[in-house]
């Protein structure tokens, strides 16, 4: 005998020598098995009727009246008690795969939110990232930022591939279980009944895989573009802070030299001129040594700050104020020029202070040759009067008197010549 069900009920077909017979027995709710609560509900209502009544042929009408059910016999019983075993059998085991099914949808549920959640962050440039502390949008404008996207990608990249071994590859091994679980005996077959789904969640989670691949390797040019910008960036910028420095020590350097050639040094002689020249002249070799050691690589550097250009596919930068750099550079160049001009305006007139005091020098040694013959003179001028008061003994004889005055004009002849021109000529 063979049971199946249709829209009536149960139907029986009998296999043997005779021919066959079928006979329908009424399928009420107390019958119906879809689920495991049912099948248990008529396993229990068929135990607690009499068996007897089954094995006479008799069942109970609606209105409580035994009725003999034709062609029933002592069999039907074991044969409702295996079919409602093999119904809660099939139910039990089609509710496992419903089971089975409901937690690959969770998996699902929770690898499509977090894909959806890095699709997002992948599609979004930094750009658009919002930096929830000042509540404004940032960019990445420095190296450490550009870092940090980076190192977030790579965690990205980490935690796909971990969602891939575990819960990517758990969901598929629950989907390939679920569509290969079957049920089947001589009295009822199952199946999972929306395999559809199970192939569709996972055919989204392949879409899904595969867009995050391709966003993720359009986002990592741009993130290494970000740093290689702001590294050289950060270079540019160093760049620009020496530039400076520069500039103020050469600026220190200068208010120093602006206001030392700006003194007018008291001279009171030549060495004092000679020292002050040779001053002028250690401050113009400072100069020329300051000029190639500070003021040509500074120019040179302010060259590379104003030349310098990033350029790629994802951005170009220059460096935002090329005119500040240069203004540092013209005032440079004007204060050299100041230098100059004070450096030849004061060397002007330190020549002039020794040209002045070595005249003055020779004026004052004439001046003391001019001295000294006037003291020898005076000394002159005393003895000649000291002798001239002298009254000479006249009682000698006429020859010593002659021998005195003739030793007397030699002694004038001897030491101031002959005449009174001469005389003078000597002394000045």
């Amino acid at each position: 005998m063979q049971v199946t069900k249709s829209k009536s009920g149960l139907t029986m077909t009998w296999h043997g020598s005779g021919s066959p017979k079928t006979g329908a027995l009424p399928e009420s709710a107390d019958t119906r098995a879809h689920d495991v609560g049912g099948v248990e509900r008529v396993r229990s209502q068929v135990q607690h009727r009499c068996p007897q009544r089954l094995r006479r042929g008799e069942r109970e009408p609606d209105d409580g009246r035994r009725v003999h059910a034709p062609g029933a016999g002592n069999g039907d019983f074991g044969l409702k008690r295996e079919i409602l075993d093999d119904d809660l059998a099939r139910e039990l085991y089609a509710a496992e795969t419903r089971l089975m099914a409901g937690q690959h949808q969770d998996a699902f549920a929770v690898i499509q939110k977090w894909s959806d959640e890095k699709l997002e962050y992948l599609k979004a440039r930094e750009a658009e990232i919002k930096n929830y502390e000042g509540n404004h949008y940032l960019d990445v404008q420095t190296v450490g930022e550009a870092k940090l996207q980076l190192t977030l990608l790579d965690t990205f990249e980490k935690d796909k591939a971990a969602m891939t071994s575990a819960n990517v590859a758990s969901m598929k091994k629950l989907g390939q279980d679920v569509l290969a679980r079957k049920y089947e005996t001589k009295h009822s077959t199952y199946v999972y009944e929306k395999p559809e789904e199970i192939q569709a969640n996972e055919q989204a989670v392949d879409t899904a895989w595969s867009e995050l691949e391709t966003e993720s390797a359009l986002k990592r040019p741009i993130l290494d573009d970000h740093l290689a910008r702001n590294e050289f960036q950060e270079k540019v910028r160093l760049w620009v802070k020496s530039h400076e420095s520069i500039h103020q020590n050469i600026t220190k350097w200068y208010n120093d030299k602006e206001a030392y050639l700006k003194v007018k040094e008291t001279i009171k002689s030549s060495d004092d001129a000679r020292f002050q020249l040779a001053t002028l002249a250690a401050f113009e070799k400072n100069k020329t040594d300051l000029t190639a050691a500070q003021v040509v690589p500074m120019q040179s550097l302010g060259a590379d700050v104003r030349e310098a250009k990033h350029s790629s596919a994802h951005s170009e930068w220059v460096y935002e104020k090329p005119t500040e750099v240069e203004a540092l550079e013209t005032d440079i160049s004007t204060k050299w020029s100041t230098l100059e001009s004070l450096s030849t305006a004061k060397k002007e007139v330190l020549d002039d202070d020794l040209a002045r005091e070595l005249y003055a020098e020779d004026t004052r040694l004439l001046a003391e040759r001019h001295g000294g013959k006037v003291a020898t003179l005076q000394q002159w001028a005393q003895e000649r009067a000291a002798y001239l008061e002298k009254t000479e003994d006249v009682s000698a004889t006429l020859s010593c008197a002659q021998t005195t005055l003739h030793s007397t004009t030699l002694l004038d002849l001897g030491c101031w010549g002959t005449t009174p021109r001469n005389r003078i000529a000597v002394f000045l």
